[in-house]
């Protein structure tokens, strides 16, 4: 998210309170029990400063959350693995739209949290899907049929 050019050099939080442990343990907080839940709870999590930067993450290669002092959120979530399927994997419609809303909802909370006054007017918003290799996109009531119909063929076959 990224703020209008005009309040660009009014920062939303001074470097102390990015760096005061009651907002990283809000936020982490927050991440893991809160009503819009980004972080899985039965994995460990870490928060560290980095250059004026707080951050929570959880493994590396897991969900991450990166706050700056101009209110600059960047969230990067998992999607659980994809569904499989008969030709390639398939990314499950529902499932990355529950994920973009939990994204959206957590940053609007954050948001109220760190600019009460809402000195912050304009937002914009990105998003992406970084994934290895090639996957299908389908529905989940598309899946569920296409499993089903995988699952005849393959009783055929072993029947043939």
């Amino acid at each position: 998210m990224a703020r209008s050019p005009a309040a660009r050099f009014s920062p939303i939080l001074r470097p102390i309170e990015i760096e005061n442990p009651v907002l990283s343990e809000t936020l982490h907080k927050e991440a893991i029990f809160g009503q819009t839940r980004i972080f899985d709870s039965t994995k460990g999590s870490t928060r560290r400063l980095e250059r004026g930067t707080l951050v929570l993450m959880q493994d590396p290669q897991e969900s991450r959350l990166v706050l700056d002092e101009q209110g600059t959120i960047a969230l990067r979530l998992v999607l659980p693995h994809p569904a499989e399927s008969f030709a390639m994997p398939v990314l499950i419609e529902e499932t990355v739209h529950r994920q973009l809303l939990a994204a959206i909802q957590y940053a609007a909370w954050l948001l109220d949290h760190i600019d009460a006054t809402q000195r912050l007017t304009h937002i914009a918003i990105a998003a992406r899907i970084a994934a290895g290799g090639v996957m299908g996109w389908r529905p989940s009531l598309a899946h569920d049929v296409a499993a089903v119909d995988r699952d005849r063929l393959a009783g055929n076959v072993a029947r043939g």
